[in-house]
């Protein structure tokens, strides 16, 4: 056996196993290394994820508060249209005649002419409401635009 290991052929497979060995261990070196890289990696990215679910999380709270706010608003909006409106229907169910009332004249060039509604309050009220809504959805819009 000690002959063995003395001859050329045995030095020849030591140092093949031993060349082979080291390549082995760096391999299994770069692959540890790889894999930390790896898992650094991903707890950036964990991070990264959670950080922008907080910021979205944020976001989005305000924009349903800016959306309630919204809707409130809106809500007083259309019951102040409706109050006006009704009391215009009270005062035109009043009157005694088919005919409309006319406006109260003006006493100067420049006065303005009492508030109005001719024979059809219920188109007048309407258009109102709908006038009112597309301007309450553009400060809605406004805000969240603003928001971002």
């Amino acid at each position: 056996m000690i002959a063995f290991l003395a001859s050329p052929l045995a030095r020849w497979i030591g140092a093949g196993a031993l060349a082979l060995a080291f390549l082995f261990s760096a391999y299994v070196k770069g692959r540890m290394d790889e894999s930390k890289k790896l898992v650094e990696y991903r707890a950036k990215m964990v991070a990264e994820a959670a950080a922008q679910q907080k910021a979205l999380d944020s976001l989005v709270k305000h924009r349903t508060q800016l959306t309630q706010k919204a809707e409130a608003n809106h809500a007083k909006s259309v019951a102040n249209l409706r109050s006006t409106y009704a009391a215009l229907r009270l005062r035109s169910t009043t009157s005694g005649c088919n005919v409309s009332q006319a406006p109260d004249p003006t006493r100067e060039p420049d006065a303005a002419a009492a508030y109005y509604v001719s024979v059809a309050p219920e188109l007048a009220e309407r258009c109102a409401q709908t006038t009112q809504q597309l301007t309450d959805m553009q400060d809605w819009l406004n805000d969240q635009q603003q928001a971002e």
